[in-house]
């Protein structure tokens, strides 16, 4: 189970979902959706998965950059041109989609029945087997718009905790931010370059200077631990972690709860307040 060590300087935006059980009758199991678009992180004390976890802690996570990153389209692992070059073995590979195969007869019930109602346009995971230490506080951004949502359950693989750490969610950014960014660049950047800028505003973005002076909580997910959150809502890094797997389906905007959620109305919503009027666009705008 989770250990989580909270700060009394932040939120306290963690939940527990109770009852949450592999194997059990999917119409039984509570629905996290609203949690989740609130900006939870969601973990699930009683959910305890069948994880062969001699096999992963026998794949390498230093200088094997093939299996750093593996992705999956649909229940399918694809290995990439750059693993393939870097030396993926492919009895290897097929050992770890066999693996993959297990675990997700396991939690995909569970995750779609906790997702309900959303409609899912693309299914995708990631495996990632790497050493990270310290990686920069951040929330996630990207170098393209994604007019879709998406819903993303984390299940640490390794034999040791994946240390996370947590500070401000996207709103508390904004308000104790948002001002740092001048009110010409809400009207001129792009969503992109926006979400970017609330970034650089909060964090150093160097994972070197992790005493940057932000309040953090610290979490210790322990061997088999499952947990959800929006990791564009939630500014997080990871401070130690070697073996995991992300299932990142992608969500219609329209089966939202609330849409307003999603992070291109929320950069809206941004922009109405600082400059007022809206001069982004949308979810699902093109």
């Amino acid at each position: 189970m989770a250990a989580i060590f909270r700060n009394p300087e932040l939120t306290d935006y963690f939940q527990a979902a109770a009852g949450v059980r592999a194997g059990a009758d999917p119409r039984s199991l509570p629905a996290i959706t609203e949690a989740y678009e609130a900006a939870k992180v969601i973990h699930f004390p009683e959910l305890k998965l069948d994880i062969d976890f001699d096999f992963w802690a026998g794949l390498p996570t230093d200088g094997a950059p093939a299996y750093r990153k593996l992705s999956l389209r649909g229940e399918e692992l694809r290995i990439s041109k750059r693993a393939r070059e870097a030396g993926a073995d492919p009895v290897l590979v097929g050992a770890i989609q066999r693996q993959v195969d297990a675990l997700l007869r396991q939690v995909l019930p569970v995750y779609e029945a906790m997702f309900r109602p959303y409609r899912f346009v693309e299914r995708q995971s990631v495996v990632r087997v790497d050493t990270i230490m310290n990686s920069d506080m951040h929330i996630d951004t990207y170098d393209v718009e994604f007019p879709n949502h998406f819903a993303r359950l984390f299940i640490n693989l390794d034999s040791q905790p994946r240390i996370w750490q947590t500070s401000y969610a996207i709103d508390e950014i904004f308000a104790r931010f948002g001002r740092d960014i001048p009110a010409e660049d809400y009207a001129r950047l792009s969503n992109v370059e926006l979400w970017q800028a609330f970034r650089r505003a909060a964090f150093t973005g160097d994972p070197r200077k992790w005493w940057d002076g932000r309040p953090r909580h610290v979490v210790y997910f322990q061997p088999g631990d499952v947990w959800a959150v929006d990791s564009r809502q939630v500014a997080h890094q990871i401070f130690y972690g070697r073996r995991a797997i992300s299932i990142d389906f992608t969500v219609e905007v329209g089966s939202m709860l609330d849409p307003g959620r999603h992070y291109l109305s929320i950069l809206d919503r941004f922009r109405r307040e600082r400059t007022g009027k809206a001069v982004g666009l949308t979810a699902g705008a093109a």
